[in-house]
C-alpha cells in the first residue's frame, strides 16, 4: 500500500499531465507518510502485548542484588554472555525482574538447597511470584558457579517458563 501511493506520488512529480499538480503529490505523500506511522504505531502496541506480563532483560543490575551474595540468569548462554539477565537475587531475601516498563522487586519466601549440586527458591510479592530451579553445572572459581535450571513466573495469573543460564556466587 506504502510502495503504491510513493509510486503515484512519483509518478506525479515525474508527469506532465496538467491535471497532476504539486498539490496532488503532496496530498500524496501525506497519505503515505499517515499510513508509515500508524503502521509503526500498530507494530509498537504490537510488540508490547507480546511482551505484556513476560521477563525482558533487567539492564543495570540494583545495589540490592550486587552486595554480597548473588544469583544472576539469563535465557541462555549466549545471553548471558552478553549480560542479558532476566532474573536477578542476593539469595537472602529478595529477587528483582524487569516486566511491562518496571523493575519488581519480589520477596524470599522459601529457600531450599538439597545440596551443593541444586538451588531452589520461590520468591512473591502481591502481583507475581518467581520459583527458581536450578542445577550446579561448573566452578568457575573459589566463590562463583555455573548453574542451568528453569523459572516460572506468574504475574497477573499469566504463567511462564523459562530456561535458565546462570551464575551464583558470593
Amino acid at each position: 500500500v506504502i510502495l503504491g501511493v510513493l509510486l503515484i506520488a512519483s509518478c506525479a512529480r515525474n508527469s506532465n499531465n496538467s491535471a497532476t499538480t504539486t498539490q496532488d503529490s503532496i496530498r500524496l505523500q501525506a497519505i503515505a507518510d499517515s499510513i508509515s506511522a500508524k503502521r509503526s504505531a500498530d507494530s509498537i502496541a504490537q510488540v508490547k502485548l507480546r511482551y505484556a506480563d513476560k521477563l525482558q532483560p533487567i539492564g543495570t543490575l540494583p545495589d540490592t542484588v550486587t552486595q554480597g551474595c548473588y544469583g544472576i540468569f539469563s535465557e541462555s548462554r549466549d545471553k548471558f554472555s552478553e549480560k542479558a539477565y532476566i532474573i536477578a537475587t542476593n539469595r537472602l531475601d529478595v529477587a528483582v525482574v524487569y516486566v511491562n516498563d518496571s523493575l519488581i522487586s519480589l520477596s524470599l519466601k522459601e529457600k531450599v538447597r538439597a545440596n551443593e549440586r541444586s538451588y531452589k527458591a520461590t520468591y512473591s510479592n502481591g502481583s507475581g511470584s518467581l520459583r527458581i530451579t536450578a542445577q550446579y553445572v561448573k566452578r568457575l572459581n573459589d566463590e562463583a558457579w555455573i548453574y542451568k535450571g528453569k523459572a516460572v513466573f506468574t504475574y497477573n495469573g499469566k504463567k511462564t517458563t523459562y530456561v535458565l543460564y546462570g551464575q551464583i556466587g558470593c
